[in-house]
């Protein structure tokens, strides 16, 4: 439903029913709607990883940090890609700077938590470090570390393009859930 707001609000679809939609937010209703809608948000976006860590799958049932993680990287991913898709509003250029600030908080919390993660699995770590996963947790490394070194040198943030930093973090994203997930089946 948010989506549909988002849509409404940005004039996306030329549709009557949407810009009604897209006004929703303005009263009370509506922002109790964004509240209650928030919070069953994040609840999704941390619940794979809780979910796999009451698994019985060695390496998602011996740490306690795949919710956070997943959470993080999450929101993280969200960050991204409202930055991606309000390069086409002009408008929307004021909240870049917040979402860029947003986005690096994220980051920062996804990078303690992973270290975390590989510290909580013991002698488990050679299973998800080992092998060709290593290119995976380089690929990780590359859409959290870049994006955060390019969003924290005002210098980088003119000279790189902001759509740069928001790509190599949607493809971190991916990269992590990919290697958490297929590297404790192999």
């Amino acid at each position: 439903v948010m989506f549909l707001v988002a849509l409404g609000e940005g004039d996306y679809l030329r549709s009557r029913a949407l810009s009604r939609v897209g006004r929703l937010p303005t009263n009370v209703f509506g922002l109790v709607f964004m509240v209650i809608g928030s919070i069953f948000g994040i609840f999704i976006a941390a619940y794979t990883g809780v979910l796999l860590a009451v698994s019985n799958q060695p390496v998602w049932s011996d740490t306690w940090t795949l919710g956070g993680l997943f959470l993080a990287s999450g929101l993280s991913g969200a960050a991204a890609t409202i930055m991606l898709l309000n390069r086409r509003r002009p408008e929307a250029t004021a909240t870049e700077p917040k979402l860029m600030e947003a986005d690096r908080y994220f980051i920062i919390i996804e990078l303690v938590l992973i270290a975390l993660f590989l510290i909580t699995l013991g002698g488990l770590v050679s299973k998800v470090l080992g092998g060709a996963w290593i290119l995976l947790w380089l690929v990780v490394l590359v859409g959290t570390l870049v994006p955060l070194l390019i969003e924290w040198r005002p210098r980088w943030t003119r000279q790189v393009s902001p759509v740069l930093a928001s790509v190599l973090v949607l493809v971190g994203v991916l990269a992590l859930r990919a290697v958490i997930i297929f590297s404790a089946q192999a």
